[in-house]
């Protein structure tokens, strides 16, 4: 490349801030603005899940105890975050032994999303224990119930990742995620505020 044409190119520092794109093939989040909407919905999620957990859990979980009685338990096997693990895992290995490589290295990556996900709602799960048994006695009830979905958070994950990844399989898995956190709460697996934090944590992981 000539030293005119170099000169000609616009520098880094003179593009306008909100016109920057990163390239192909580059992780969004690798972008200002992503990381920034990440941080902003993550602090926007922290009192939307309080107000949940203190004022909106019980009412919400007695409604979908008078209106949904069973209505979702037929899709109770989609509430086993081992089994989405299980099955991405199963179907990266035939890819792998059909030399797919690319799908079975997609399919990794979305693992290692899912999984991401799974830690972290066991992590604040062991950080809810760990207050029921420091807290007075009391006390206690108030963390019963403070343990974020990891079913939502695999299936919200893996869903997330198909918006980057999958184009196919983006609307069929967000629907899945919603119907999970759906049949969470209906079934009285979780509480809504749980349903709510184990999204976004599979959101953020992904």
């Amino acid at each position: 490349v000539c030293s005119s044409d170099l000169d000609r190119m616009p520098h880094a520092d003179e593009a306008p801030l909100l016109s920057r794109e990163v390239p192909s093939g580059v992780p969004r989040l690798a972008s200002w603005w992503w990381r920034a909407l990440l941080a902003g919905g993550t602090i926007g999620m922290i009192p939307l899940v309080a107000v949940l957990w203190h004022f909106g859990d019980v009412p919400i979980g007695a409604l979908a105890d008078a209106a949904w009685p069973g209505l979702t338990r037929w899709i109770g096997s989609l509430l086993s975050p081992l089994g989405w693990v299980l099955v991405v895992a199963l179907l990266g290995a035939w890819c792998a032994s059909t030399r797919r490589q690319r799908e079975a290295a997609d399919a990794w990556n979305a693992i290692a999303c899912m999984a991401t996900g799974w830690a972290l709602c066991g992590a604040l799960d062991l950080i809810g224990l760990m207050a029921r048994l420091t807290v007075p006695a009391e006390r206690a009830a108030r963390w019963s119930h403070c343990a974020p979905s990891a079913a939502c958070a695999v299936t919200v994950a893996l869903a997330t990742w198909a918006w980057g990844h999958r184009s196919s399989l983006r609307w069929p898995l967000t629907v899945a995620a919603f119907m999970v956190m759906a049949a969470d709460v209906a079934d009285g697996v979780a509480f809504a505020s749980d349903a709510v934090a184990g999204a976004w944590i599979g959101f953020a992981a992904a």
